[in-house]
């Protein structure tokens, strides 16, 4: 599947462009010992930086110059008021970060311009599990291109990311290849498999899609107990 290298190159891409994307009250050096001591904020800072980089080099540099000015204003804002309620630095910086990773994507997926049915971005509608799913054409794969990123609110250290290449089938897309659901942050995540036991299926309504796994898939792949990424995601372009 191609789809696994093109996810992997943008996720390694993030480790190689620096972005000026911490909270103003983080120094370097605690940035570092963070990712080094916390799970929650090594996830979201990853996350962050993730989505930071797709808006760097998607919205023009007035505009993400203002992006970058709202988000470090609200994740200090944010942290604080974490901190208030007695979270530890660290922790707090790191739920800080987990809506200002999808305001990011709002704003430059937002502006993409798209030519298929049921493009776009999602995110996930749920009370336990935050996340979004993108869903790109392929001119040259002649297939739809999913990306998900899905992790728990209450411990955002626990995540899964994968994604897949799909056909619409009567209404629906529905997988040919899967990357099963990684939990980790390095490149060596699970295979691709294009078993048709661990296919997905996503179905649409209106400006929601509703995504179905089979059991194969929930049960295969790194992804933490409880990360899933079956359930209703909102079109938020």
């Amino acid at each position: 599947m191609t789809g696994k290298m093109k996810f992997v190159l943008a996720l390694a891409l993030v480790a190689v462009l620096a972005l000026p994307s911490a909270p103003s009250a983080l120094s370097d050096d605690e940035i570092g010992k963070f990712q080094d001591s916390n799970k929650n904020f090594r996830a979201m800072y990853f996350f962050y930086d993730l989505a930071m980089m797709n808006a760097y080099n998607s919205l023009k540099d007035d505009e993400y110059a203002a992006l970058e000015k709202e988000n470090n204003a609200a994740l200090s804002a944010d942290a604080e008021k974490y901190r208030m309620e007695g979270m530890g630095k660290a922790d707090a910086c790191a739920f800080a970060y987990q809506e200002r990773i999808l305001h990011s994507y709002r704003q430059f997926e937002g502006r993409r311009v798209t030519t298929r049915p049921h493009e776009g971005y999602y995110e996930l509608t749920s009370d336990t599990l935050s996340g979004f799913m993108t869903i790109d054409y392929s001119e040259n794969l002649n297939k739809y291109q999913l990306f998900f990123v899905v992790w728990m609110k209450a411990q955002p250290a626990k995540f899964g990311r994968g994604g897949g290449e799909a056909s619409e089938k009567q209404g629906k897309l529905v997988t040919s290849a899967v990357q099963l659901l990684d939990g980790g942050l390095g490149n060596d995540g699970p295979d691709d498999s294009g078993d048709p036991k661990v296919q997905i299926e996503i179905s649409f309504g209106g400006k929601t899609a509703t995504v179905k796994t089979p059991p194969a898939f929930k049960a295969r792949g790194t992804a933490p107990k409880g990360i899933v990424i079956d359930g209703q995601y909102a079109l938020t372009k």
